[in-house]
C-alpha cells in the first residue's frame, strides 16, 4: 500500500525498531505491490530529476526497517494499518513487550532518500524525501488495510533456489 506518514511518525517506528533490533522479527518476507513501488519511483523522480551526478555516491532509494506499535486504543497506525484486525490477535502471540507498548512484525518501508556517501561508501549524508505537503510517501507491504504481512511459505513450498 501506498501512503505518507510525517516525519515524526516514521522517527518513533524507527526508533521502535532501533530499540528491540536484537529480537527475532516475526516477518521473514515481505510482498509489495508494482503499481504502488511504480508511483513512488514516479515521485522520486519528480522530486530528484532524471540525471543523477556520481550515481555510486548518491542514492535515492531508502528501505527501512520497522516495527509497528499496535495498542488496542491506536485507531490507525502510522503505516496505514488497521490495529484493531482480528489477525493482530494471533500476532500478539509473538510480541515483544516493553513498558505498556507492544511491538510486532518487522516491516520494510520503501521510502525516497536523498543520501550521499563517501569514498568509503559510509553514510556522508541522509534525509527522506518529503511531497508537497512535507510528508514523507512510502510503500509498505502487506494486505490491505489489515495490518497483516504475508508470512514466509512454508518449508517445502519455499524457494530453494535449485
Amino acid at each position: 500500500m501506498k501512503g505518507s506518514i510525517t516525519p515524526k511518525d516514521l522517527e518513533k517506528l524507527v526508533k521502535n525498531q532501533q530499540q528491540f533490533q536484537h529480537d527475532p522479527p516475526v516477518t521473514t518476507r515481505a510482498t509489495f505491490k508494482l503499481r504502488d513501488l511504480e508511483e513512488l519511483i514516479v515521485e522520486i523522480r519528480k522530486a530528484i530529476g532524471d540525471y543523477i551526478p556520481d550515481e555510486d555516491h548518491n542514492h535515492q532509494v531508502c528501505i527501512t526497517f520497522v516495527r509497528e506499535e499496535i495498542r488496542e486504543e491506536v485507531q490507525e497506525s502510522a503505516l496505514k494499518y488497521k490495529s484493531k484486525w482480528p489477525g493482530h490477535r494471533n500476532l500478539k502471540i509473538n510480541t515483544v513487550i516493553s513498558g505498556s507498548e507492544n511491538f510486532t512484525q518487522l516491516i520494510p518501508v520503501i521510502t525516497g532518500c536523498k543520501a550521499k556517501l563517501d569514498l568509503n561508501y559510509d553514510y556522508d549524508s541522509f534525509e527522506y524525501l518529503r511531497n508537497e505537503d512535507r510528508l514523507i510517501s512510502f510503500v509498505r507491504p502487506g494486505g490491505e488495510a489489515t495490518g497483516l504481512i504475508p508470512p514466509p511459505p512454508p518449508s517445502e513450498n519455499d524457494d530453494d533456489f535449485s
